[in-house]
């Protein structure tokens, strides 16, 4: 079963707590929309190091986007930067080290690329390189099963 690593997980059933306890989102309307291996996620404690099925991570996050309004895509991208700097708060993944002398966007690429398996336990990313105007790009193969928000 295609699966995203506890790390992510935590992070957002953190984000939709939070909405849960601004009164932004009400269990019950949540229960409604969800299915019941979803709401199982927000009743537990997540675990850093397991791993989960990304099927539930991803309707979560478009319960979060929808609870969150304005444009989902924003929406997305911004709870992507704050669970990414809450998972390098954390120090455990050697290839946030930033002690290099490497140009900021290898040392990204390359990061997204050895990175992507330590979250996602399907699909495979290769590095494409740098392209004229300065930004990169990543091929993602067999990743069908990546929710959408993702």
């Amino acid at each position: 079963m295609p699966s995203v690593k506890g790390t992510l997980v935590q992070n957002l059933v953190g984000e939709i707590k939070a909405l849960l306890a601004q009164g932004n989102l009400d269990f019950e309307g949540l229960a409604k929309e969800l299915e019941a291996e979803d709401l199982a996620l927000l009743d537990r404690d997540v675990a850093l190091s397991a791993w989960y099925p990304v099927a539930p991570y991803g309707r979560l996050l478009e319960v979060f986007a929808r609870a969150c309004g304005g444009d989902r895509r924003a929406t997305l991208i911004e709870s992507g930067r704050r669970s990414a700097r809450r998972v390098i708060e954390l120090g455990i993944y050697s290839q946030l080290d930033t002690r290099t002398e490497e140009s900021w966007e290898n040392r990204v690429g390359r990061m997204l690329v050895t990175l992507s398996g330590s979250f996602f336990d399907f699909g495979r990313w290769e590095w494409q390189g740098l392209q004229r105007d300065g930004s990169f790009s990543i091929a993602v193969q067999d990743a069908h099963a990546m929710p959408d928000p993702l």
